[in-house]
């Protein structure tokens, strides 16, 4: 019996459930789901840690027998990438020959230790919700907005966007300020909102500096510039916003185009259709360029990237200006 996958905002009771995957926050919520969940069947619902470092062999038979007072059980795992032998034989033992309302929950952190055992738990079908990391922006903007939905509120997204470029460094305190704004805005999060409460925590990402430059704001790009390599913004990242930032303007600046071509939410189009104006194609063409050379000097190209990206910058602004 092959494995079953499931995505942490959906997954089920299971016998045996594997969260597999590096973002601790994801796994510890998808963990807390499974526990509401058996709340939800049984209210006395006992949970029971057992640890992977150590196991004995057969202790899992003895965790997951009947209770003398009949209750519901849950038993959870945390360090499965330490599963000796005995573990991930018992686990599978256990899928052939599972007990009604007890489930197993087995958390893993992605590296490749305890393949072995992984394997075999898989192969003898156990549900595994994966938990990547979540590391670009569009990812985050996409967890923000299904936070806000999954608790019943509604987000601007514009809103959306400036709040993942405030606090889009930690994700626990990024869901957890998404759904502060709900309890907060119950009708829906404005734009204005996150910006009453947070925009002062956006001024020094990549993406403003982008902003700045596209509208020929030199001294503004330059401070923001600056205070973003301070507060430890890599220099790829920038690069990396002003490639969105023009591309974006590139694809607006094409007549004919509809909204639906361009791959953008109407938000960004809009955006980018205010931003355009003022450039010319041949100066959009240049700035690109630019652009495209400060991403190589980011990558390595220059020695001193920090100084390649201020030089690319001013080079932008002045292009605009003109």
């Amino acid at each position: 019996m092959a494995s079953k996958q499931m995505s942490w905002r959906d997954c089920t009771l299971a016998s045996v459930v594997l969260i597999r995957g590096s973002e601790k926050l994801l796994a510890d919520r998808a963990l807390a789901r499974l526990k509401q969940l058996g709340r939800n069947q049984d209210p006395s619902l006992a949970v029971t840690q057992l640890t992977a470092t150590g196991y004995q062999a057969g202790s899992l038979d003895s965790l997951t027998s009947p209770s003398l007072f009949g209750e519901a059980r849950l038993l959870v795992i945390p360090d499965f990438e330490s599963a000796d032998e005995a573990l991930g034989e018992d686990l599978v033992s256990y899928l052939s020959t599972p007990q009604p309302d007890c489930w197993v929950v087995a958390l893993h952190d992605g590296s490749n230790k305890g393949k072995r055992q992984i394997d075999k738990i898989k192969k003898a079908g156990v549900q595994e919700v994966k938990v990547a990391k979540v590391k670009n922006a569009r990812d985050k903007l996409a967890l923000v907005v299904e936070e806000v939905r999954t608790i019943g509120g509604r987000i601007e997204p514009a809103g959306a966007q400036l709040l993942v470029d405030a606090l889009g460094g930690d994700l626990a305190e990024l869901i957890g300020a998404a759904r502060q704004l709900v309890s907060d805005y119950p009708q829906a999060v404005t734009l204005q909102a996150v910006q009453q409460f947070y925009g002062s925590r956006v001024g020094a990402t990549g993406f403003n500096v982008a902003d700045a430059a596209a509208m020929g704001n030199l001294s503004r790009a330059l401070v923001l510039l600056r205070q973003a390599f301070s507060s430890g913004v890599e220099p790829v990242a920038i690069g990396g916003a002003l490639a969105l930032k023009f591309r974006s303007l590139a694809k607006v600046s094409v007549r004919g185009v509809n909204t639906a071509q361009l791959g953008m939410a109407p938000w960004q189009v809009e955006k980018a259709r205010r931003e355009v104006h003022g450039w010319k194609d041949s100066q959009l063409a240049a700035a690109i360029k630019i652009i495209a050379q400060a991403d190589a000097d980011a990558k390595g190209a220059s020695r001193d990237p920090q100084y390649a990206l201020e030089a690319a910058v001013r080079k932008i602004c002045l292009l605009r200006q003109r």
